[in-house]
C-alpha cells in the first residue's frame, strides 16, 4: 500500500472534488449486499462492510473483494490510525484489490490498470441514521497511486455507542463508487476552478490559442461576433463567423478543453498550416480585417474600429518659421521598442521623440526652402482597446540577423497616458486630442512568447474581472498572481544560478510581447455581460447537439470496459475472404457475419443464438474455438471453448489488463456440426482441430489462385501419410494425384510456409498444434507456371503493396485529395516500374515525366529532397521504415516537363531582371542544362522576359546577398561548376554602353551600395546597413565623387530635391563608413585590383562606395535578407481567406 497521508488527501484544497461531511444521511440508497451490488447505473455500486469484534481488529485490516463498475476493490482499514494519526484518527481507504498468486488474469491487469473513480466513504450511525461520518473523493488510480482515501477519517473518540457508530463493538461501514473516464484533464477542472477552459493546440496554434482567448475576454468583441450574421444550413468549416461564434459559445459553456479545428479550416488552412508557428499580432491584425469586411452592412459594423482604432499625426514644425506639415494616420496597435527602454513609459517616449531637422538634415519646407524643423509623433485619439505590441524581435546589424531582445522592460496593470511633460504640456497627445477623455488604462492581457527567434511557445494572462488573474496555456487555464502575470513577464537576468563555473545570470526567456489595455472609464461597457440571448438559436441548438453527442461518447468511453465485442468466424467468411481479401492466417474479423458488443455479464447464450439467427445452425450444433496470440505474432483458434447454460462472456476474458475506456475484444471460430455430431471434442492430447487451404498453380488460361476448404479434427498420433488420401478428399483431389502438403507458420516480418514432406511422422512429431494451417497443392507439371508452389505464390503476395500517392504541389487540402490515388504495385518494383505505372494513371506522353519525394514518418508531410532516378531503386527502399516506426507506402509525385534522367542534367532558377536603369522590371524562372555556360542561361532569361529586355541587350548574371553584390558571373562559366544549388539571389541586369567592355585592360570598376547609417552605441563608430539593389559603376583614374555621383543621378534617374538628400561614403568590407567629399579621387580610397578586369568575376571582399539616404521600404529589406526569398520552399505565408 501507499500511504496517501504523503498526497494530502486530507487537505481540500489540495484534493478535486473532495468533501467532509459529519451528521448527513443523503447516501444514495441502493441494495446492500457483501459483493457489492450495481444501480441501474452499470457504473455506480454500493459495498457494506460490517465488522464485529472492532476493538480486536489488528492494526490493518482489508475487506473482501467486491466488484464495482466493471473493476475489483477492497476497503483498507487502520481501525487505530495510520501514520501521523496513530492513536487519534481511523484511518480509511478505497483500494485496487491487489491479484491473489494464482490468480494470472488480474496479476496480468494489475500490472498497467487505469481507472477513474468518484466515491464516498461512510462509517454508518447504526442508532438512528443521523449521524453518519462521510467524507468524499475523486482519483485516478494507477499502479503507482492503487488507493486513495483519508489518513484522518473520524476521530477514534467518536466511535462511541452514544454517536451509534461502534455499537455492540460492531462498526459498518459503507462506500458508494461511481467509476468516470479515466481522462488526461480530469485531474484539474479548469471550468471548475476558475471558471474558464482551455483551448486544443493542433500542433503549433498556441499563437493562435492566446489571441482567441484574449478577444473572447473583450467581452463587447464577443458579443459583435455573436451579432454576425449566420446561417443554421451553414457549416463552422466554411464559415469564418460561425466557426468563430461556436469557438466563443463552446469556451463560455463547455465543460472541457475547445478544439479550433473547424475554425482553421475557415480560414483555408490546412494540416501544414496547423503546425506552422505565426506572430500573433500579424495575425490578430489579419483576423480583425477579415471580421471588419465581414461586419461590413451588419448591425455591428464599425466594432472593430470602434473598439481597436486610434489616430496618431506625425507633425514636422519649423523652428524659425511659422510653417507645419500635419499627415493624420489610424492604427490598430502600436509597436513600442524595448532595446533600450526601462519601461513601458520609457517606450511611448521614445515613440512620441521629437527629432531635430538641421544641418544637412534640414527639412525642405515649401514654399521656405530649407529650414530648421522639429518632427515627431503625437497622438490624437487612443482607442476604448488598446493593442501593443512590444518590439522584442529585432534586426541585429553587426551580426546581420533577426535577434530576440530579452532586455528587461517594466509594465503595469495600470498606466496613464494623460501625463504631462515638464512643461505642463501632454506628453503623448496632440493639441487637438479631445481633452473630455480619459486615457488612463487597465491591463486586461499579457500575452508571453517564450523561446528564441526560431520558434517558442506563447500563452497569455488574462483577468477578465479586472481583479484576478489567469494564465491561459493551450488546453489548461489556472489562477495567477500578480507576480507570475506581470514581474516574471519583463524580461531580463533577475535571478542568478549556481552553475559548473560559480554563479551566473540566467536570461528570462519567457516575456510579455503584446500587451491588451482597456480605457478604465469605458471598462464596465467594454467588459459587458455576455448571456445566452446574445447567441442566435440555431448556434445554441447546434451546441446543444454537440454537447449530446459528446455526452454519449462520453458515457460509451466510461462504460466501455463493462463490455466486451465477440466476433465469429464461421466458415461462410473464411471462404469469401481467403485468397481475395485474405491470403495469409484465416480471417479478417472486421469482415464477419457475427460481431456483437455484449456486457461482460451477458451470458454466452446471446452469441449462440446470433449464429443461428445469422448462419442457421442451432446452438447444439455449434461448437466454439477461441483465438489466442502466438509468440511468433500469429492469431488461431487454439483453444476449444466448453459452453454451459451459465457461461457469461466475462468468462472468455483475454488474459490482459483491462484499460478503462476500452472495450475487451474476443475473436471465436464457430464449428458448424452436423445434427447427429456430438459436441464432445476428443482429448487434446490425441487430437487436434486443423484447417485446410488449396493452392492452384496458373496455367495459361488461369490465374494463381488460394482457397479455403474446411476445418477438420484430426488425430495427433496417426503419421500423416494415413491421413493422406483422407486429406485429398477433403481437396477435392484425385488419388491418383501427386500433392504437396505444407504447414502456413506465419507471415510476419517474413513469410514461412514449411514443406511437410517427412509424411512419416505424426501431427506430435511435427509439432502441430490446435489451430494450425495446412495447404494442399498438386504438384505442378507446367515449365511454365510463374508461381508453381504456394510458397512462390505467397512470397509474391507479400511482396504486393497499396502504394498512396499524392501531389507535391497541391496548395490545399482539397487540391491534394483530387490529386490523390491508389496504385497496386510490388514492394521490389524499381523505379522505372513505379514511374510507368504512375505516369500510365495520369495520362503522361512519356513513362519518366514524373518524380517522387518520399513521406516524413514523423509527420503527414514531403521530405526536403525528391528522389534522385536511380534504376536499381526500388518501392522498399523509397518507403523504408525505422526502429519502432512501420513503413508507410506513401509518395508525392510532381509531374515534371522533361524525362526524369534528363530533368536532373537541369538546373532550375528563379532570376530578377533589371533594365539600364538599375529598375526591377519582371522575375523569371528558367531551367537550363547543368553543363550549360551562364551565357545560355542569360540568353534564355531573354527569350522568357518575353521582350522586356531588348534583343541587343548585353546581360550579366549578379548574386547578391545581404543589398551587396555576392559576385558576378563569367558569361564563359560553366552553371554546375560555378552556380551555386540554391544560391542567395540572383539578378540579370542590363549592362549600360559604358560598361560593356569592362573585361578590357585599363577599365576600373566600383561596387555601389545604397545604405543608411545606423549608430551605434558610444565609443563605437556607426556602421553602414545596405538596405536596396548594390550596382556596378564603371570609372576612370581621376574620377571624384562628385562626378560618380552626378552620373548615378543620370542612370538611376532620381529627381534632384530627393538626391539632393544623398551622402557619398567609402564602406569597408566590415561595413564600416567614411564620409567622402565630392572632391575625393575614387580610385585613391579604394585598393586597384578590387577596380581591375581581374576581379570583375568572382567574389572577393571588397570596399565598396555607398550612397547613404533614406530606407522608404524597411519590409522588403528585411525579407531579402533571408535566403528563403529565393527558395521554392518557403514558409507559408499567414493567411484567412
Amino acid at each position: 500500500m501507499k500511504d496517501a497521508e504523503t498526497r494530502g488527501q486530507d487537505t481540500p484544497g489540495n484534493m478535486e472534488d473532495q468533501k467532509d461531511t459529519i451528521g448527513r444521511n443523503d447516501v444514495q440508497s441502493a441494495p446492500m449486499t457483501p459483493t457489492g451490488s450495481h444501480s441501474k447505473d452499470p457504473l455506480k455500486g454500493q459495498f457494506e462492510w460490517t465488522i464485529e469484534k472492532y476493538s480486536e481488529l489488528p492494526e490493518r485490516q482489508t475487506s473482501e473483494t467486491f466488484e464495482i463498475g466493471g473493476y475489483y476493490w477492497n476497503l483498507l482499514l487502520f481501525p487505530r490510525g495510520n501514520q501521523t494519526a496513530k492513536g487519534q484518527h481511523v484511518s480509511l481507504y478505497l483500494a485496487v484489490a491487489e491479484p491473489g498468486d494464482d490468480d494470472e488474469i488480474m496479476q496480468e491487469q494489475h500490472a498497467s490498470f487505469k481507472r477513474s473513480a468518484k466515491f464516498d466513504l461512510a462509517i454508518v450511525d447504526q442508532l438512528n441514521g443521523k449521524r453518519d461520518i462521510r467524507k468524499s473523493a475523486r482519483h485516478s488510480f494507477t499502479p503507482d497511486q492503487n488507493d486513495w482515501g483519508f489518513t484522518t477519517f473520524a476521530p477514534l473518540k467518536d466511535l462511541t455507542e452514544e454517536h451509534g457508530l461502534c455499537v455492540n463493538d460492531k462498526v459498518v461501514i459503507r462506500v458508494d463508487v461511481n467509476v468516470v473516464p479515466f481522462d488526461e484533464y480530469e485531474e484539474f477542472d479548469s471550468r471548475k476552478e476558475t471558471g474558464f477552459v482551455g483551448l486544443k493546440n493542433q500542433g503549433a496554434t498556441c499563437y493562435m490559442n492566446s489571441l482567441l482567448q484574449t478577444l473572447y475576454n473583450v467581452n463587447q468583441f464577443r458579443k459583435a461576433v455573436y451579432k454576425l450574421p449566420t446561417s443554421e444550413d451553414e457549416k463552422p468549416s466554411e464559415s469564418m463567423e460561425l466557426a468563430l461564434q461556436s469557438v466563443f459559445h463552446m469556451l463560455q459553456f463547455t465543460k472541457g478543453p475547445v478544439s479550433t479545428k473547424d475554425l482553421t479550416c475557415s480560414f483555408g488552412w490546412d494540416t501544414m498550416d496547423a503546425f506552422q508557428q505565426h506572430d500573433v499580432q500579424e495575425l490578430n491584425r489579419i483576423l480583425c480585417d477579415r471580421l471588419e469586411e465581414k461586419m461590413k452592412g451588419t448591425r455591428v459594423e464599425g466594432t472593430i474600429n470602434k473598439l481597436f482604432e486610434g489616430h496618431f499625426t506625425n507633425y514636422i514644425e519649423c523652428i524659425h518659421i511659422d510653417y507645419t506639415s500635419v499627415r493624420r494616420e489610424a492604427f490598430q496597435d502600436l509597436q513600442l521598442v524595448v532595446k533600450g527602454c526601462g519601461n513601458i513609459y520609457d517606450s511611448f517616449d521614445e515613440y512620441c521623440q521629437v527629432e531635430v531637422l538641421e544641418g544637412e538634415n534640414q527639412y525642405e519646407a515649401e514654399g521656405h526652402g530649407k529650414q530648421d524643423a522639429k518632427r515627431g509623433v503625437l497622438f490624437e485619439s487612443l482607442p476604448p482597446v488598446l493593442n501593443i505590441q512590444l518590439r522584442r524581435f529585432e534586426f541585429d546589424f553587426e551580426r546581420m540577423m533577426m535577434i530576440k531582445v530579452n532586455d528587461k522592460h517594466e509594465f503595469y496593470e495600470e498606466i496613464d497616458l494623460d501625463k504631462k511633460d515638464e512643461d505642463g504640456n501632454p506628453r503623448y497627445l496632440s493639441s487637438t486630442a479631445d481633452k473630455t477623455v480619459s486615457n488612463k488604462y487597465k491591463l486586461l492581457a499579457v500575452l508571453v512568447h517564450s523561446g528564441g527567434i526560431h520558434g517558442g511557445h506563447y500563452y497569455a494572462f488574462i483577468r477578465p474581472d479586472g481583479q484576478s488573474w489567469l494564465k491561459f496555456d493551450d488546453e489548461t487555464v489556472t489562477k495567477a498572481t500578480k507576480e507570475q502575470a506581470l514581474d516574471d513577464n519583463w524580461g531580463g537576468t533577475p535571478e542568478v544560478v549556481q552553475g559548473t563555473f560559480g554563479n551566473q545570470p540566467r536570461v528570462r526567456f519567457s516575456n510579455a510581447y503584446m500587451l491588451v489595455y482597456v480605457r478604465e472609464s469605458e471598462w464596465d461597457s467594454i467588459m459587458c455581460e455576455v448571456t445566452e440571448d446574445d447567441i442566435s438559436e440555431h448556434i445554441r441548438a447546434r451546441l446543444r447537439a454537440e454537447e449530446e453527442a459528446k455526452e454519449r461518447q462520453w458515457k460509451e468511453k466510461a462504460e466501455a470496459h463493462l463490455y466486451t465485442t465477440v466476433s465469429v468466424a464461421t466458415d461462410r467468411a473464411l471462404k469469401r475472404q481467403i485468397g481475395s481479401s485474405v491470403f495469409f492466417d484465416l480471417v479478417d474479423f472486421n469482415d464477419v457475419d457475427v460481431s456483437l458488443k455484449l456486457p461482460k455479464k451477458a451470458k454466452f447464450s446471446e452469441v449462440q443464438h446470433a449464429v443461428e439467427e445469422r448462419v442457421g445452425v442451432k446452438p447444439d450444433n455449434q461448437r466454439y474455438w477461441k483465438f489466442v496470440s502466438r509468440k511468433n505474432h500469429t492469431s488461431r483458434p487454439q483453444v476449444h471453448v466448453h459452453v454451459g447454460e451459465e457461461n457469461l462472456i466475462s468468462d472468455l476474458q483475454d488474459h490482459r489488463a483491462i484499460r478503462q475506456g476500452e472495450t475487451t475484444r474476443v475473436n471465436l471460430y464457430v464449428e458448424c456440426l452436423p445434427e447427429d455430431k456430438d459436441l464432445h471434442v476428443p482429448a487434446c492430447s490425441t487430437s487436434m482441430s486443423v484447417f485446410f487451404k488449396r493452392y492452384y498453380p496458373d496455367t495459361k488460361k488461369t490465374p494463381p489462385r488460394l482457397e479455403y476448404l474446411k476445418q477438420a479434427v484430426i488425430s495427433r498420433t496417426v503419421p500423416l501419410e494415413d491421413m493422406v488420401e483422407s486429406i485429398k478428399k477433403i481437396a477435392g483431389i484425385a488419388p491418383n494425384e501427386d500433392i504437396l502438403l505444407y504447414e502456413e507458420v506465419k507471415s510476419e516480418p517474413v513469410v514461412m510456409i514449411t514443406e511437410l514432406d517427412d509424411l512419416g511422422k505424426s501431427g506430435s512429431g511435427l509439432e502441430l498444434d490446435d489451430g494450425d494451417i495446412f495447404i494442399v497443392q498438386t504438384v505442378c507439371k507446367d515449365d511454365n507456371a510463374k508461381f508453381p508452389t504456394a510458397v512462390d505464390f505467397l512470397q509474391d503476395v507479400k511482396n504486393r503493396a497499396t502504394l498512396l500517392l499524392k501531389p507535391l504541389s497541391a496548395s490545399s487540402d482539397k487540391e491534394e485529395k483530387a490529386g490523390t490515388f491508389t496504385l497496386e504495385m510490388k514492394r521490389d518494383s524499381v523505379y522505372d516500374d513505379i514511374s510507368k505505372s504512375v505516369a500510365e494513371h495520369l495520362k503522361l506522353d512519356h513513362p519518366l515525366k514524373v518524380r517522387f519525394t518520399g513521406q516524413s514518418l514523423y509527420t503527414t508531410a514531403p521530405k526536403n529532397q525528391p528522389f534522385k532516378y536511380d534504376q536499381r531503386f526500388t518501392l522498399k527502399d523509397m518507403c523504408r521504415g525505422v526502429s519502432g516506426i512501420a513503413a508507410q507506402h506513401v509518395l508525392y509525385y510532381e509531374v515534371i516537363n522533361l524525362p526524369l534522367p534528363e530533368f536532373e542534367r537541369l538546373v532550375t532558377h528563379r532570376v530578377a531582371i533589371h533594365n539600364a536603369k538599375h529598375e526591377d522590371i519582371a522575375t523569371v524562372t528558367v531551367t537550363v542544362p547543368k553543363d550549360s555556360t551562364v551565357q545560355d542561361l542569360l540568353d534564355l532569361v531573354k527569350t522568357e522576359s518575353k521582350g522586356k529586355i531588348p534583343s541587343d541587350a548585353h546581360l550579366r548574371l549578379l548574386e547578391i546577398y545581404q543589398w551587396k553584390i555576392w559576385q558576378v558571373f563569367d558569361p564563359k562559366c560553366k552553371v554546375e561548376e560555378h552556380l551555386d544549388s540554391n544560391p542567395w539571389y540572383l539578378r540579370a541586369e542590363v549592362i549600360p554602353d559604358s560598361q560593356v567592355d569592362l573585361e578590357q585592360d585599363g577599365q576600373l570598376h566600383v561596387h555601389c551600395l545604397q545604405v543608411e547609417e545606423r549608430e551605434q552605441p558610444e565609443g563605437k563608430a556607426n556602421l553602414a546597413f545596405p538596405f536596396s539593389d548594390p550596382f556596378l559603376m564603371n570609372i576612370s583614374k581621376t574620377e571624384t565623387v562628385g562626378q560618380l555621383k552626378q552620373r548615378v543621378q543620370q542612370e538611376m534617374q532620381i529627381p534632384d530635391k530627393e538626391f539632393a538628400t544623398w551622402k557619398v561614403v567609402l564602406v569597408t568590407s566590415l561595413m564600416a563608413l567614411e564620409p567622402l567629399d565630392d572632391d575625393v579621387v575614387i580610385a585613391d580610397k579604394l585598393n586597384p585590383t578590387d577596380m581591375s578586369p581581374a576581379r570583375l568575376y568572382g567574389h572577393f571582399d571588397r570596399a565598396a562606395i555607398g550612397f547613404c539616404h533614406e530606407n522608404k521600404n524597411p519590409r522588403r529589406t528585411n525579407a531579402h535578407n533571408h535566403r528563403s526569398t529565393n527558395t521554392f520552399a518557403q514558409d507559408r505565408a499567414l493567411k484567412i481567406k
